[in-house]
């Protein structure tokens, strides 16, 4: 039992070495995601506050308040737009240093509380203007991304993964000697996940966004044309890396790490990806087995065996059919007929 186990360990390990496009990507995934990490959360210090100033641009020296250290001053031209980020706390205060100076601070911030005693410090003459607004919750801000993570993993795994398995199996080639064309093939696939991941979609972005109190300030309709949008480019990304990669490690992972690996793939029968005619008629099982283009080609062994054992039962039919001119009694044979 020992001794089973560990030939089956040891070739596992073997095939995994040997796939070159996985083993770069286990290797170089681990360094990319701690260089992007800490590009992007590295660097200087980061501000604690965040104010607007009601002007096309800031110059520091007009104002002791704007030399504030840990502060970010944000220029804001259009009050309208200044106010409404106040009320949604995407901004801590609001500042116009004109004369005479004011300020705009959500009575529901914290921070507001604090940047306001600065800029109190700074400038006691400033006059007072409250505002309200519930602040964007970190939900409000998680939601929306899940959701397009839950999009983006199932069109990508979903589309990509199953047509790699339509591929090594051989199913694409039984799919070629049908009059389905590759346009309609594919255009299924594409419709099916389409429709899937759309309507699972909806249902999560109403059923949790109606737990969670979700609220859209903006058009449903064109969130859900951005939805659209973005699940046809998901798809098509992942129906691109499944044409081009025959590993199924490194397509369930869905980013491939070795742009040169693509001309290492192997490539069908013509049927998807490789160019062929989309509009040629069905053919037979023995004009199939017997197409020069398929020559070269790695064909499962039991396709080969029945395309022999065909030939040589026609062979013998032709040798046992009395006064055939072409047949035992020598010359050359007839073309073979079609199989019904």
């Amino acid at each position: 039992m020992m001794q089973r186990l560990l030939a089956v360990l040891h070739a596992r390990n073997l095939e995994f070495l040997r796939d070159r496009s996985t083993l770069t990507f286990t290797l170089l995934l681990p360094v990319l995601l701690v260089i992007g990490m800490g590009f992007v959360f590295g660097g200087p210090e980061r501000p604690l506050f965040k104010v607007g100033v009601l002007a096309p641009r800031i110059d520091r020296a007009t104002h002791p308040f704007l030399s504030e250290r840990y502060v970010e001053f944000i220029p804001l031209p259009q009050q309208a737009q200044a106010l409404q980020k106040v009320r949604h706390q995407q901004v801590d205060l609001l500042v116009d240093l004109n004369a005479p100076p004011r300020y705009w601070v959500n009575t529901d911030s914290p921070k507001g509380y604090i940047v306001e005693k600065l800029l109190l410090a700074a400038e006691p003459a400033a006059s007072r203007q409250p505002v309200t607004g519930a602040a964007l919750r970190y939900v409000d801000w998680l939601f929306p991304g899940i959701l397009g993570m839950n999009m983006m993993f199932s069109c990508l795994f979903g589309v990509g993964y199953v047509v790699l398995r339509y591929r090594k199996s051989g199913f694409l080639k039984r799919l070629y000697a049908t009059p389905l064309t590759a346009f309609e093939f594919l255009g299924a696939q594409v419709l099916s996940r389409l429709g899937l991941i759309l309507f699972v979609t909806v249902v999560l972005y109403f059923g949790i966004g109606a737990i969670i109190s979700f609220h859209n300030a903006g058009s449903t309709l064109l969130l859900l044309l951005l939805a659209i949008i973005g699940a046809l480019s998901m798809i098509a990304l992942g129906l691109t890396i499944a044409a081009r990669f025959s590993s199924e490690e490194l397509v369930g992972t869905h980013f491939p790490p070795d742009p040169r690996a693509g001309r290492r793939a192997r490539r069908d029968a013509g049927w998807v990806g490789t160019g062929a005619d989309r509009t040629a008629p069905a053919v037979s099982r023995h004009h199939y087995a017997r197409l020069p283009r398929l020559r070269g080609l790695v064909v499962p062994l039991a396709h080969r065996l029945r395309s022999s054992h065909l030939a040589i039962l026609q062979r013998q039919h032709r040798e046992r059919l009395p006064g055939d001119p072409d047949g035992a009694a020598g010359g050359e044979p007839r073309p073979h007929a079609p199989l019904r």
